[in-house]
């Protein structure tokens, strides 16, 4: 049985906090390592090199079209993609072992990773727009699948294939530690979420901007149980409601909605 080869990719910037942690156990189960970065001042760069990953610079301007670089990217035709502080358990390098040497006996096209979230050093129930863990589409071969126009520009979603699988293990996500790393990334993202609705036509009337972020916060906070999750919860609340508010505001002034 001969077995296949995997490409990784990972986007970052700034990104030195996990990414030891996340390339270490990968090192013996990836045979193409490569990092998409967007400008990173940090020791970055460093660790790819002491990794003998390759390292990529391209400047963000969305997170779908940043995906599809990486893509492009790889040499191999089945691609791990990984956040830059997505740290896999054993179970999961240990499964990624034993699919490249099954893979080329099964019509899989697309395997789902568990992941679960970590905010503030606390395992969280639900992160806008997320209920954790989730299990995001993460291997995959690139001849079939890509991020096209059914993706949008910063919640990603991987399309294209037909025939689907769960991997074993998971992956956790330490997405945030301080409530100002929080609000620095919702900048960030809702600037491209409002770019993402502006492209798609959709428009920020008084309606949306007013009733929407409170909306968000009942359906994140109290139907999708947020408050279980205690003081960083209510934050998570908070974020739900400021990250809606922010991009309509942004789609009907800073892009001069007409």
């Amino acid at each position: 049985m001969t077995s296949v080869s995997l490409s990784c990719y990972i986007l970052t910037h700034n990104s030195q906090e996990y990414l030891e942690q996340v390339i270490a156990p990968l090192q013996y189960v990836v045979d193409d390592l490569v990092f998409i970065d967007s400008g990173s001042t940090d020791r970055t760069k460093a660790i790819a090199e002491q990794y003998g990953a390759r390292f990529v610079y391209r400047p963000l301007d969305n997170f779908k079209n940043q995906r599809n670089f990486g893509l492009e990217q790889c040499q191999h035709t089945w691609v791990l993609s990984l956040d830059s502080d997505e740290v896999p358990d054993q179970s999961l390098v240990d499964a990624l072992r034993i699919f490249k040497e099954t893979a080329g006996t099964t019509n899989i096209q697309a395997l789902k990773i568990q992941r679960k979230w970590v905010v503030m050093g606390q395992e969280v129930q639900t992160f806008y727009p997320i209920k954790s863990p989730d299990f995001p589409l993460r291997l995959f071969r690139k001849d079939v699948v890509n991020f096209n126009d059914r993706s949008n520009m910063v919640h990603e979603t991987p399309s294209g294939h037909e025939r689907e699988a769960t991997l074993d293990g998971f992956v956790l996500h330490y997405t945030f530690n301080k409530v100002e790393d929080l609000y620095r990334k919702l900048n960030l993202y809702t600037s491209i979420a409002a770019q993402d609705m502006a492209a798609r036509g959709k428009k920020a009337t008084w309606e949306k901007i007013l009733f929407s972020p409170f909306a968000a916060w009942v359906k994140w906070y109290l139907i999708k149980q947020g408050f279980r999750d205690g003081a960083v919860g209510w934050v998570l609340g908070q974020y739900a409601y400021d990250y809606t508010l922010q991009k309509y505001l942004k789609l009907r002034f800073d892009l001069k909605q007409k």
